[in-house]
This record gives C-alpha cells, structure tokens and sequence, in this order.
C-alpha cells in the first residue's frame, strides 16, 4: 500500500517536473492549486501545493496526501516525507537519479517520441502575459502536456540548469531539455494527459500565489520527530 502510495506521488511528480523544476528564484515561495484525475484506485481530487525555494535548496509540499519532497543540493541529498505518518526516506542525488531511470523505464521513456513545441497562442492570465507550450510524448506512454509561460517574472537560469538537469534531464533526453532551456518562461498554467500500460491520468495545475520574500533554512530542514524508513531504490532492468 505504501509504495502504491509513493508509486502515485512519483507519477504526479512527472506529470508536473517542468512546473516544479522552473520555479528557480532565489527565496520564492509559491502556490498553485492541482487537480488530478482517478488513478490506480485513488479517486479524482483537487488539492494545493506549497512550493519555496532559495539557492540549492527546494521543498515541495502536497497538502492534500501530505506528501513532502525537500531537495538538498548542498548536501548532495533528497527527503521524501510523509507527514500523515511521520516517516520520511533519505536518497542520494544518485539515488534520486536512478529512481527517475527505472519511472522512465517503467514508462518505456527510451522508446518514446518526445517533442516539444510553441503554438503560437498567447494570452494574459492574472495579469502575465503568456504563451502556450507543448510537450508530447508518443511511444509505451502517451502524454501530452500543454503549458502557459509567462517571461514577465525574471529567472536565474544558471540555478535553472541545476533542477532541470535533476528533474528533467533524467526522462525526456537532452534533445528535449537543450530546447527546453531556450524557450523562457514561468509556468502560470498546464494541463496534462497520460495514458500508461492502460492507466490514465490527467491534471491541472495553475499557479494563485506567488511571493519573493525571505525563507528560513529551517523550511528545508527535516521536522522534528520523523521516523527514517530504508530507501530501497530498485535496479534498473537490463
């Protein structure tokens, strides 16, 4: 049940890695409401997640499962937590790399067409000036992404680079991600569809908050009383 659980977390993670891993400003905290649709036996649910980030450190937190992901580039490390029961695992960055491999192998990511292209439709929501995106993927998972950026908030792109090279760079291959990286923007809006091994999901996501204001490190700390699980990272398939 519990890696049911995680197995679920990690899909919605993929399903919206280019709107976490574009969140790179120095302390920012952001909100966004998400809704996901049933899968793997979970019913459809709309919920919100809390997303701060300062240099080389992120944490990403789903209110609604409760489910908490603090990246450590600083200390090479990766908690994923579970607040409802007050666990928590520990990965390397390596580690972390070799579970987005086997999700990529799960989702038969080698044999996939993966493109990544701009419509040329525009529109201004909440008050940014935005441009559609669109990212598919055709091969054992089929899923097609359609993504409003905005340029009207600044970004970093050297701290850019970092979180795409980890989120990204470890599923869609460099051709996609050397595109990514030219095309600019804050993702305000996306709407996602999959369909793997016969599973389907869709999402929603849109941005209501966003804040440039001072983070205390203690955000990225593990919280007091958590108990450590063992991380067991399976082997990639040969």
């Amino acid at each position: 049940m519990r890696s049911r659980k995680f197995t679920w977390f990690l899909l919605i993670l993929l399903m919206s890695v280019f709107a976490v891993s574009s969140l790179l400003f120095a302390d920012i905290y952001v909100e966004q409401q998400m809704k996901t649709s049933a899968m793997m036996g979970k019913p459809g649910r709309t919920t919100t997640q809390r997303i701060w980030i300062t240099k080389d450190m992120m944490r990403s937190e789903d209110v609604g499962s409760k489910q908490v992901m603090i990246v450590r580039l600083d200390k090479n490390l990766i908690w994923m937590i579970d607040l409802e029961r007050k666990t928590y695992r520990e990965l390397t960055i390596d580690e972390f790399k070799q579970m987005m491999g086997m999700a990529r192998a799960m989702m038969r990511g080698e044999e996939a067409e993966v493109e990544l292209t701009e419509t040329g439709k525009k529109m201004k929501i909440k008050g940014w000036n935005c441009y559609e995106v669109r990212l598919t993927m055709k091969g054992g998972t089929n899923m097609e992404t359609s993504m409003w950026l905005t340029k009207d908030i600044a970004i970093p792109w050297e701290e850019y680079q970092k979180y795409m090279e980890l989120f990204g760079g470890q599923f869609y291959g460099p051709k996609v991600m050397e595109k990514w990286k030219n095309l600019r923007g804050y993702p305000i809006r996306s709407h996602g569809k999959m369909n793997m091994m016969g599973m389907e999901m869709e999402t929603e996501t849109e941005v209501m908050t966003v804040k440039t204001t001072p983070i205390p490190k203690s955000v990225f700390e593990l919280p007091p009383g958590l108990t450590k699980e063992e991380a067991s990272v399976p082997k990639m398939p040969h």
